[in-house]
C-alpha cells in the first residue's frame, strides 16, 4: 500500500509511541490505547488500525522514495 510521506511519519510515531508507553512505561493496553486517542485526537478504532498497519521501517521507505523519485 503506498502511502503519503507525511500519513507514513504519523503511523511510524503512533507505533513507536505505543511501544514506548506499553514495553519502556509499562502502562496497560487499554491505557496507551487511550492516551494515544488524547495525544494524537484519533479514535479508538483509528488507533488500533494504525497499530494494525505494517509499516515499513524508515531505512526502507526512504530507499523506496527514492526509486519512485528517479522514475
Amino acid at each position: 500500500m503506498m502511502m503519503r510521506p507525511n500519513t507514513l511519519r504519523k503511523y511510524q510515531r503512533i507505533q513507536q509511541r505505543y511501544r514506548e508507553l506499553y514495553d519502556g512505561k509499562r502502562l496497560r493496553h487499554d491505557d496507551v490505547i487511550q492516551h494515544l486517542m488524547d495525544e494524537f485526537f484519533i479514535s479508538e478504532l483509528t488507533v488500533y488500525r494504525i497499530l494494525r498497519t505494517e509499516i515499513p521501517s524508515p531505512k526502507q521507505s526512504d530507499s523506496h522514495e527514492k526509486d519512485s523519485k528517479s522514475d
